[in-house]
């Protein structure tokens, strides 16, 4: 048993110190095998920063639309800006923290649906075909939200902490910026 607990550990490590190049724009589009879990690398999850940008870049563009549908809407965009600036910043930093990671899943799956079934009636065609043929099909799905969950679990289990602690930004005796509190954690 003690030995299977170093090697989980040391998987655990090695996903959390890896560093990978990062890749923006269409490059992700050819190299992202669709299917593929992104919740297991940091190569993956960087790549979900750049889907994510693309998402932003969209509704930004047609935010006048946005705006007769939805006149909080440019107000919410703006706080969707203010999390994913920090990712853009530096992709492999921020997908490297299981936290900001599962932030980063939870913004494409669960908030964006919430977001999405508001607008997508009433969008033009131009909108909601750019956004189901070129953004949609690489967002991160509902085994990718429960993995990131599972790779959380795990890393306190490994490490005997609380989930309290890790939720307020505390992970190996340090204090993170980061934590998941209020609407961040809720399904």
């Amino acid at each position: 048993m003690r030995k299977a607990c170093r090697f989980s550990v040391c998987i655990v490590l090695i996903f959390l110190t890896t560093r990978w190049q990062s890749c923006t724009g269409d490059l992700f589009l050819r190299e992202h095998k669709l299917g593929e879990d992104y919740f297991t690398s940091v190569q993956s999850l960087t790549y979900l920063v750049t889907v994510e940008n693309k998402l932003l870049n969209l509704l930004e563009k047609h935010l006048d639309f946005l705006r007769e549908i939805d006149p909080e809407f440019e107000h919410d965009l703006y706080a969707w800006f203010g999390d994913h600036l920090a990712a853009v910043e530096n992709p492999e930093e921020y997908v490297s923290h299981p936290i900001t990671s599962y932030q980063l899943i939870k913004r494409l799956t669960v908030d964006w649906m919430d977001f999405r079934s508001t607008i997508i009636e009433k969008a033009p065609a131009n909108f909601t075909d750019e956004l189901k043929k070129e953004i949609e099909p690489y967002f991160p799905g509902v085994s990718d939200l429960n993995g990131a969950v599972h790779g959380i679990s795990f890393l306190c289990s490994v490490y005997t902490m609380s989930f309290a602690d890790f939720m307020q930004g505390r992970f190996l005796d340090r204090q993170y910026d980061v934590s998941l509190t209020g609407k961040k954690t809720s399904l």
